[in-house]
């Protein structure tokens, strides 16, 4: 590593995605061709063990073993000696495959992960049932080492542990293991016992994993890790719908024969799980996507759980710290127009009123025109 430690080799280092005891991974970018890429490489403390040394080599043979879409893929190794035959820097590259891991799923959102689990348990299971077709055994299942992105596309990583399926013939002549590999909380019980491996072993990691991510913790859990190995070996996994009451009782049967104590007793490959999978449904009820609310819809939500939408003064301060915009005040409704009174009748013409000993005056029959004067002859005093 260069001294600004940014450089490695041809590569510059971008991003450390994660560290491990002995070792990193890092993002990195190709100083020749400029393509990005991810870069495991040991810890200077790890340079000088033979054993992490060997470690890294035979996941760098085994993984460029592997030819699938939803195992990552390795590209090349390095491992430089210096002086004295000291090893000077030992890394190998493998594509980016910008993701979280389950864990990290896991931890931040279960909702998301129930929600692409019937892809993501059959694309995992196609990756392994490949592994194991090539006479391997993954032997480390567990979130952390498989990778997911939002639209459910999934890579199997990690071969460290990685080790050849025990045959019929070499079971007979197996010795017990003397260093047991792994990782607790997912071990198989004859990984604890140090028995010969198969592919029933992925198949209980496997199911401790799935187990996990179903019901949101872990099938066996203790307050040592001797505790944690000793149920793995002698206990009975709780029921899963115990813990999540929306598993189907289907989907409880796979899964509690994928942590059968026993290896004859769990499905035979990777193969006559994925038949069983995909015939079951895993949940009572679908879990559906939530619909996203705009950020001001959010704030309106927490301004109606404080104040229950009182429209005060302490409500319109509130408003203005989160910039939610008032709400309009209801609009009064139009009165309705009154129907038009009806005109009232004519008044009949004023009669002039009467005079005692007067007569009535009579109304004429005729219209009113004037008429000529005649002459009247004159009357004899």
């Amino acid at each position: 590593m260069s001294n600004d430690n940014l450089t490695i080799g041809k590569y510059k280092l971008v991003n450390c995605l994660a560290t491990g005891q002995h070792s990193q991974v890092w993002e990195a970018i190709d100083n020749e061709t400029t393509r990005r890429v991810a870069m495991k490489m040991l810890l200077p403390e790890a340079l000088s063990d033979p054993d992490q040394l060997g470690s890294l080599k035979s996941e760098f043979k085994i993984g460029s073993s592997f030819e699938h879409p939803n195992i990552v893929k390795y590209h090349e190794l390095e491992a430089k000696g210096g002086l004295l035959g000291k090893v000077k820097q030992a890394y190998f590259t493998m594509d980016l495959f910008s993701a979280q891991n389950l864990k990290g799923w896991f931890h931040n959102d279960l909702r998301g992960v129930h929600i692409r689990i019937k892809r993501l348990v059959e694309l995992l299971s196609v990756a392994l049932e490949h592994v194991h077709e090539r006479g391997w055994i993954h032997r480390d299942i567990k979130p952390e080492n498989i990778l997911m992105s939002k639209a459910a596309e999934v890579r199997l990583i990690d071969f460290s542990l990685a080790s050849r399926a025990a045959t019929t013939l070499s079971k007979v002549f197996a010795r017990k293991q003397a260093t047991v590999k792994g990782t607790r909380t997912y071990m198989a019980p004859e990984q604890i016992l140090g028995k010969p491996l198969t592919v029933q072993t992925d198949i209980y990691n496997l199911g401790v994993t799935l187990f996990e991510l179903l019901t949101g913790q872990a099938p066996f859990a203790g307050s040592t890790p001797k505790e944690i190995l000793i149920r793995h070996v002698g206990d009975r996994p709780p029921d899963p719908s115990s813990i999540n009451s929306n598993i189907t009782p289907e989907m409880e049967r796979v899964l509690l024969r994928m942590l059968s104590k026993k290896p004859a007793d769990r499905q035979k490959s990777m193969s006559e799980f994925i038949v069983e999978f995909r015939n079951v449904n895993v949940f009572k009820e679908p879990v559906l996507e939530e619909v996203a609310l705009t950020e001001e819809q959010q704030a309106e939500e927490t301004l109606k759980k404080v104040l229950g939408g009182a429209l005060d003064s302490r409500a319109d301060a509130l408003r203005t710290k989160l910039g939610v915009a008032a709400p309009a005040a209801p609009k009064k409704p139009k009165p309705k127009a009154k129907p038009a009174a009806p005109s009232p009748p004519p008044a009949p013409p004023q009669q002039p009123q009467m005079m005692p000993g007067m007569m009535p005056q009579m109304q004429p029959m005729m219209p009113q025109h004037p008429m000529p004067m005649m002459p009247y002859p004159m009357q004899p005093m």
